[in-house]
């Protein structure tokens, strides 16, 4: 899927924006559609973000590939490591380049079949990396999970919500992967 990139510089900042005909007339609702439309939709700005840095000319030039760090937001964007990882560092490119996912809201998790991710043309040995056996939901694919797993630092939007990622109540079901990803979390 083609996408097309808005750039500003204003004031030093570099604004850049994705644009793509799958993101059209979602104003009033971007979670509008199936679940594999949102999933579709957020992997594709995933994989604009990454491209981005040799595509956009930010400061005047494109970055390249050496020392980027991406922030991720949540599900939303929790296939950014997962890609970076997989597509680009395991074949040489972006070797410098390390993630760091934010974490708003761990109720929301981008949750599926382990079907879904063909949809996401991942090498079939990380899926595993994917997979959570859910008590109430059983086995299915847990994107956010595998963001986690993926990310190099994960940063709470607190010191309170990282203390509560950790427990039963406030993990959603991740608390057990939370503690034991404690040492790369803020």
């Amino acid at each position: 899927m083609e996408v097309r990139y808005f750039h500003g510089y204003i004031n030093g900042v570099d604004y850049v924006f994705v644009d793509s005909p799958v993101f059209s007339n979602l104003s009033d609702n971007i979670y509008s559609g199936g679940r594999e439309d949102v999933m579709m939709r957020n992997a594709l700005l995933c994989r604009a973000a990454i491209e981005a840095p040799w595509l956009v000319p930010c400061g005047g030039v494109p970055y390249g590939d050496n020392r980027l760090m991406f922030l991720c937001n949540d599900w939303q964007t929790a296939l950014l490591p997962v890609f970076l990882q997989e597509c680009y560092r395991e074949y040489g490119k972006l070797e410098y380049a390390r993630s760091t996912m934010i974490l708003h809201n761990m109720a929301y998790q981008g949750r599926g079949p382990m079907t879904d991710l063909n949809m996401f043309h991942l090498p079939e040995h990380c899926h595993v990396r994917f997979c959570l056996d859910d008590p109430v939901g059983g086995i299915h694919m847990n994107i956010l999970m595998a963001g986690i797993r993926y990310s190099q630092r994960l940063v709470a939007v607190s010191p309170g919500y990282a203390w509560e990622c950790k427990t039963q109540e406030g993990g959603w079901g991740l608390d057990e992967e939370m503690r034991e990803a404690e040492w790369k979390l803020a």
